[in-house]
């Protein structure tokens, strides 16, 4: 062809077609538009072979600047590109970002016209999804949805698992088992008092670690004594009240019984406090060693569990739980009458506000009698408190009713 003429063409077919004047090569287009233009009109293939040592494809203009390629879709006559902000590709070097390695990303432009940088690549393997920043070997803002199973370790997890230990379908976030032999509380063979806020011994105290939220997914007691035995319970809430779990539940001889109808929530520094006695009245007296409790939980990291506790100390009503300015979602409302021998009648209500300034909208339980020395669970499936809702128990009896709740806010 020489140098001398401004295009030329190889082959009878002009497969291949050069314009000297603009630097330009075409495969399969006579009239190439771009430094190299595939121009077929059907399926383009671009083959690079290497016997060796590989093959190594450049792009750009070389230094720690921004390069970029560009993917554009043909438009339906296959004359041209559309727009490239709302059919449009780009993979782009970005250099050195936010203090980190250099960075590999992928861009794509919605219909909208707006350019979302969905894949970012970092030298140090670190691969972000909507994340221009990885922190992680996978790092993704926003929701996933996958089939299969999540592999740890070698060991797979089911998909909606809880985040923790185990495997499949038990997958609970367990993460804490605690064995205690349930003591007197006041001493072998003594006589008690009968007064559930001075004999229950502690039996686990929650660590201390500002953050943390724990939730109690399990107390299941085993009675090896020589004969039917009593417990007792409190959940002492830190910097709040100490209130009754259980007073005088029976385990029979050989029996066992698992506690919790639903899990419950404790704070750093709560403390449980377990009783076992023998006997009732003032002839009741302490055994050590006769009850065993098995105490399982899961340790979170986030803070919006709610774990609080009151005893109702008038027979008109006290004021267990605010809503903060979040709504929030009820697990667990344990009610236990500490009477030794009363019988008393419960409401749970929930006010629109608090109980000193709200409107009273219905109630949970109404006039539930509680039998002396009986704990029930009122909610056998979660239940919604509207931000700043209440909670409020009542009784017929002052001082004898204490209501534990636990849920998590809706934030």
């Amino acid at each position: 062809m020489g140098k001398t003429r401004n295009t030329g063409n190889i082959s009878a077919d002009n497969i291949i077609s050069v314009d000297i004047s603009n630097d330009r090569v075409g495969i399969g287009s006579v009239a190439p538009q771009y430094t190299l233009d595939f121009g077929k009109t059907s399926a383009s293939t671009i083959r690079l072979i290497s016997e060796s040592n590989g093959t190594t494809i450049r792009v750009g203009a070389g230094g720690n600047g921004n390069n970029n390629v560009t993917l554009l879709r043909v438009d339906s006559t296959g004359s041209g590109e559309s727009d490239s902000a709302t059919y449009g590709f780009s993979i782009n070097y970005m250099g050195v970002r936010s203090g980190n390695s250099n960075s590999l990303s992928i861009f794509s432009d919605n219909q909208a016209g707006t350019q979302i940088e969905a894949l970012t690549m970092f030298q140090d393997g670190k691969i972000g999804i909507n994340s221009i920043t990885p922190a992680y070997t996978l790092d993704v803002d926003g929701d996933i949805n996958f089939s299969g199973s999540l592999y740890q370790n070698g060991v797979a997890f089911s998909a909606g698992g809880g985040g923790g230990g185990g495997s499949g379908t038990f997958d609970t976030g367990i993460t804490t088992s605690i064995y205690v032999s349930v003591t007197s509380g006041v001493g072998i063979n003594t006589a008690e008092t009968n007064d559930i806020f001075v004999g229950p011994g502690i039996a686990y105290s929650f660590p201390s670690t500002a953050g943390k939220k724990y939730v109690i997914e399990s107390i299941h007691i085993t009675n090896t004594f020589t004969n039917e035995l009593y417990f007792v319970g409190r959940h002492d809430f830190n910097g709040g009240s100490n209130v009754p779990l259980a007073q005088r539940v029976i385990v029979p001889y050989q029996g066992a019984t698992q506690f919790l109808d639903q899990p419950i929530i404790a704070n750093p520094s709560d403390i449980l406090r377990f009783q076992a006695l023998a006997g009732t009245g003032s002839t009741a007296t302490g055994i050590d060693g006769g009850l065993d409790a098995f105490i399982i939980y899961s340790e979170k990291d986030d803070t919006d569990y709610i774990g609080t506790g009151k005893t109702v100390t008038t027979a008109g009503g006290t004021e267990i739980f605010q809503a903060s300015s979040n709504p929030a979602m009820l697990q667990s409302l344990k009610l236990c009458n500490y009477d030794l021998n009363t019988d008393i009648d419960a409401s749970i209500s929930i006010y629109r506000g608090s109980l000193a300034s709200g409107v009273r909208l219905g109630y949970l339980v109404y006039n539930l009698t509680i039998p002396k020395n009986s704990v029930i669970e009122v909610l056998e499936k979660p239940a919604y408190l509207s931000a700043s809702d209440s909670i409020v128990g009542g009784a017929s009896a002052a001082n004898v009713l204490g209501v534990t709740l636990s849920g998590k806010y809706i934030t």
